[in-house]
């Protein structure tokens, strides 16, 4: 239990430093330099299920992990939320997934109605496994996976959205 709760502090406290020290000109940069085997990500539904991503049902996965303590992850969700729907019929999966714990699907649920977040379905982390296998190195962090199952891309931090390179990376993704 003492190792879970310090990797959690861990992880809070590379929240804060990011969320301290991040502006809207120190987004992050979109990495495609070495396209990998991705981490096995699963996740829990609101009814507790646990699902694998299977990347190989869609053209492009974008695994986007968050929490709702996590000041530039609420900044960031609403962009990742409207990429969910710009690309959600042209063969991209994005997949968010909370990292408030096990047991806190509800305050998962009620903030993404309050913040009226409508294309991302509440998941969280499994015990954080998933995160943790990611390698990412603090909130928010995405994961771009194709159809293969490599990852070909990551952001560690928030990522603009809206940014050129973001947008042509992902539409060359989908050809």
């Amino acid at each position: 239990m003492l190792h879970v709760n310090i990797r959690f502090l861990g992880l809070l406290a590379s929240c804060v430093l990011m969320a301290s020290t991040v502006s809207a000109q120190e987004l992050a940069p979109l990495d495609t330099s070495s396209p990998k085997t991705a981490s096995a990500v699963l996740f829990k539904d609101e009814s507790g299920n646990l699902h694998p991503l299977n990347p190989q049902q869609h053209k492009l996965s974008i695994v986007h992990f968050w929490a709702t303590w996590c000041t530039p992850c609420v900044a960031e969700l609403p962009e990742v939320d409207k990429a969910a729907e710009a690309y959600g019929g042209k063969g991209v999966r994005v997949v968010a997934i909370s990292l408030d714990g096990d047991g806190h699907i509800d305050k998962v649920k009620k903030f993404l109605a309050d913040h009226k977040i409508t294309h991302l379905a509440p998941n969280l982390d499994f015990g954080n496994a998933s995160f943790k296998a990611s390698g990412l190195k603090g909130l928010p962090g995405t994961l771009f996976i194709d159809a293969t199952g490599k990852e070909i891309a990551r952001a560690d931090g928030p990522l603009d959205w809206k940014n050129k390179e973001t947008v042509e990376f992902i539409e060359k993704a989908l050809r």
